[in-house]
């Protein structure tokens, strides 16, 4: 399921029908009777076609739940002006995901200034945060919640199950969807608490924004791959590599684990990394820990010319085709050149990048909740 690019039926896209697009405009801009009626229309020419389908169904039970429990917010604003507490849970993460170390806790908090109160998805949310990695949200069809989806991995969002999602995606989705690819998550862009689980501590964003001279000299002779998985493209590269005589040392959960995997790169020269499957603009935190760990970057994904700086590593065509040329420019490991050609991420399209983010969820934020508060 993880590693397609579509974990649901091309049926299920009800809230980027007509229908679910023009009723999602009414509830940003609070025509709560617009939207009722919208809703009582499309059951009767549903229902006067065709029985409702289970994913329909879902959809129009929650939307009214939802739809009712902000007209209540805005019924009751000045009663709860003061006393306002953005409520978000968590749901479908990975195994040990702790809500408070993840970054999108950090973020909902910036814009909330700390008045946010984790709960749990059956404890009346106002903000249900998903993931893909569970199936929990499909027992939610009585929430009353808006319900956001966050994917780090290569998968479409789903517009039946959620409202917003966040993604690595380009297309705004209607103003659905915010791109958030995962390496933006691995630079510490907001004060939340360390993750344990993390692989290598979240990285500061000057440290891949600024000018960053790496002493490469002494180096081991040989090319790690810091990887759990070995998808079709990564098995091709290895291969090549070998047959060329260039030592490759592997680590990972199954083979010479590592604590910190950062660290580890650190010790080499190069360093192969790569995505587990490509699409335009699926970029992972593996670039990003490759450049920090000093060692030259052998990258293989989406990645987008325009953002990255592409001196700064050695990118792989999706279909290996550069790779006898890259074997060619690194087989005798001569000393790579320490001055820098600049940062791997400008500044300016680093903090561009920060204030569309901040900006696009301060937006839902606003016209769902807050804005309710002071009419």
């Amino acid at each position: 399921m993880v590693w397609g690019r579509q974990w649901f039926h091309h049926n299920d896209q009800i809230g980027l029908s007509d229908f679910g697009i023009e009723l999602e405009h009414n509830v940003r801009t609070a025509q709560f009777d617009k939207c009722f009626t919208l809703i009582n229309n499309f059951s009767h020419l549903c229902g006067s076609s065709r029985s409702l389908d289970a994913t329909t169904v879902f959809f129009l039970k929650r939307q009214i739940n939802r739809i009712s429990k902000l007209q209540k917010h805005r019924f009751c604003a000045r009663k709860l002006q003061n006393s306002f507490k953005l409520r978000i849970a968590f749901i479908d993460f990975w195994n040990n995901f702790n809500p408070r170390s993840s970054p999108l806790y950090g973020l909902f908090s910036q814009i909330m200034k700390g008045k946010i109160l984790l709960v749990d998805a059956h404890d009346a949310p106002d903000i249900v945060i998903g993931s893909c990695f569970g199936t929990s949200i499909r027992e939610l069809s009585h929430s009353s919640a808006t319900h956001i989806l966050y994917l780090g991995e290569n998968l479409k969002p789903n517009y039946s199950l959620y409202d917003y999602s966040f993604s690595f995606e380009h297309n705004h989705y209607f103003g659905r969807n915010l791109n958030l690819p995962l390496w933006f998550l691995s630079l510490k862009n907001w004060d939340h608490e360390n993750d344990p689980y993390l692989s290598h501590p979240l990285i500061m964003p000057e440290l891949i924004c600024k000018f960053q001279q790496f002493n490469r000299v002494n180096k081991k002779n040989s090319i790690c791959v810091v990887a759990n998985n070995f998808p079709p493209a990564r098995a091709e590269q290895i291969a090549l590599f070998r047959s060329r005589g260039i030592q490759i040392d592997i680590y990972g959960n199954h083979f010479n684990p590592v604590i910190d995997k950062v660290n580890t790169m650190s010790k080499y020269k190069y360093c192969l990394c790569g995505e587990n499957s490509w699409s335009k603009g699926y970029v992972t935190e593996k670039l990003i820990h490759a450049y920090h760990s000093g060692a030259k970057p052998i990258y293989w994904g989406g990645v987008e010319n325009e953002k990255f700086n592409m001196d700064e590593f050695i990118s792989l065509d999706e279909d290996n085709s550069n790779l006898p040329t890259v074997l060619a420019s690194i087989s005798q490991f001569e000393d790579i050149d320490n001055r820098p050609k600049g940062s791997l991420l400008p500044q300016q399209k680093y903090l561009k990048k920060k204030n569309r983010i901040e900006t696009f969820v301060a937006s839902i934020i606003n016209d769902l909740y807050i804005e309710k508060l002071h009419a």
